[in-house]
């Protein structure tokens, strides 16, 4: 349980260094969001792209998932999931899942232009809900 948690732990410090490297508000002016206002949601190869993802893995052998330290279930080859975090030889894919790094999975990010696209999605929804 204590190495999970350190696991966990790790993730999120290097979830907050991946935010380092993706626009942040300050960084992201108004009129670099023009084209997007009205905008509801990215795409990224076809798929939304959800706030807080950094990139997506795909199953390419079966695979456990991962909960507080448990495998929980086999993935199947073929499997997508989101990833939210990376640290500690897991990648976390929320709800506190995560899955290993290893040759089982293929990893693979957004470009910085969709990574900033979403975060101008995602601070117009924000401003959108305090000015209710």
């Amino acid at each position: 349980m204590r190495k999970w948690v350190q696991t966990a732990a790790i993730g999120m410090l290097l979830a907050a260094a991946g935010w380092l490297w993706m626009p942040s508000s300050s960084m992201v002016k108004a009129e670099d969001c023009g084209e997007l206002v009205g905008t509801e949601k990215v795409w990224w190869d076809g798929v939304e792209l959800k706030p807080g993802q950094i990139g997506r893995l795909t199953v390419t052998a079966p695979t456990e998932l991962w909960l507080s330290n448990k495998a929980v279930k086999t993935l199947p080859s073929g499997a997508v999931y989101r990833v939210y975090a990376l640290g500690g030889g897991y990648f976390e894919v929320g709800r506190g899942y995560a899955i290993k790094n290893d040759a089982r999975v293929r990893y693979e990010t957004p470009s910085k232009e969709k990574l900033a696209a979403a975060l101008c999605v995602q601070q117009a929804k924000a401003n959108m809900r305090m000015s209710r």
